[in-house]
C-alpha cells in the first residue's frame, strides 16, 4: 500500500503544479492581453498628439505670415507718411 500511496500523493502534487501553472498562465495572458491594449492606446494617442502639434505648427506658420504682412503694411505706411504726411497714401491703389 506504501507504494500506491506513494504515487498518489505524487499524482495529487503533480496536479496540483498542473492548476497552479494553469492559473498562472490565464494571469499571464490577461497581463499580456492588458499590455497590447495599453500600447495601443499609447500608440493612438501618440498620433493624436502629433496630428495637434503639427496643427499647431501650421497655425503658427500662417501667423508668422499674417504678422509678416501686417509689418509689410506698418513699413508701407510709415514710407508714405515719412514722404507725404499720408500714412494712407502709398495703400491706395
Amino acid at each position: 500500500m506504501t507504494a500506491v500511496l506513494a504515487v498518489t500523493e505524487s499524482i495529487d502534487t503533480i496536479e496540483s503544479f498542473e492548476e497552479q501553472l494553469s492559473a498562472a498562465m490565464i494571469s499571464q495572458d490577461d497581463a499580456v492581453r492588458e499590455i497590447k491594449a495599453n500600447v495601443q492606446q499609447t500608440a493612438t494617442s501618440t498620433r493624436s498628439v502629433h496630428e495637434l502639434v503639427s496643427e499647431v505648427a501650421q497655425s503658427s506658420d500662417l501667423v508668422t505670415d499674417a504678422m509678416q504682412q501686417l509689418a509689410d503694411v506698418v513699413n508701407q505706411m510709415g514710407a508714405s507718411f515719412r514722404k507725404t504726411g499720408d500714412p494712407t497714401a502709398g495703400l491706395r491703389t
